[in-house]
């Protein structure tokens, strides 16, 4: 019926998504998911500077915390407290365990 003419609008306009031009963009919902997304790749940086042996688990639930991102409206403003109270966790345990450089061993071990 009715709903056609609109739907078909907006489809015609689907190549502003992502754009200045893109009305959608500016919401409070998408600058959070953009949010969300600088914050995954900082985590994903933090990872390959800082990973080791002993903080596999912590870099095991670091990178998976994203996953718990679902969900539109108030369920995921729910969901985005849980994951960012589980990342700040994750990230200061794995940055408690600091990565051994070159300069910290000699041919005894480690430099004191």
């Amino acid at each position: 019926g009715w709903a056609r003419y609109p739907l078909k609008i907006l489809a015609r306009l689907k190549g502003l998504r992502g754009t200045a031009l893109d009305p959608f963009g500016y919401g409070h919902e998408k600058r959070a998911e953009q949010a969300d997304l600088s914050a995954y790749l900082d985590d994903i940086k933090l990872i390959s500077e800082m990973a080791t042996t002993e903080s596999i688990e912590s870099v095991k639930q670091l990178a998976a915390a994203p996953s718990l991102l679902k969900g539109y409206g108030h369920i995921r403003v729910q969901n985005r407290t849980t994951w960012l109270d589980r990342r700040n966790r994750y990230r200061a345990e794995l940055q408690l365990v600091h990565p051994l450089r070159l300069s910290d061993v000699n041919h005894r071990g480690i430099n004191e």
